[in-house]
């Protein structure tokens, strides 16, 4: 079964993240390959919550992230 998107940081971008479902209540952070692949070898990782993600992508990239929702394409921050 594929994982369900749940969230995009930094769409669009060479730094582009994105947190799916993973199924029993497990998160995956992972970052979309480029032309030249993957920025970070170390994704994807899976977490027990978004909030962990997110905490880890923060971490990665030095900062906190924004985080919207692909199917609205609005805030998600709330999450």
């Amino acid at each position: 079964m594929p994982d369900i998107l749940l969230l995009i940081a930094n769409k669009g971008t060479s730094h582009e993240l994105t947190i799916s479902d993973a199924g029993d209540e497990l998160y995956c952070l992972d970052n979309t390959p480029d032309r030249l692949g993957k920025t970070w070898y170390e994704l994807p990782r899976i977490y027990r919550s978004v909030r962990g993600c997110k905490l880890a992508a923060a971490k990665l990239l030095g900062e906190p992230q924004k985080w919207i929702s692909p199917a609205q394409g609005g805030d998600a921050n709330g999450c």
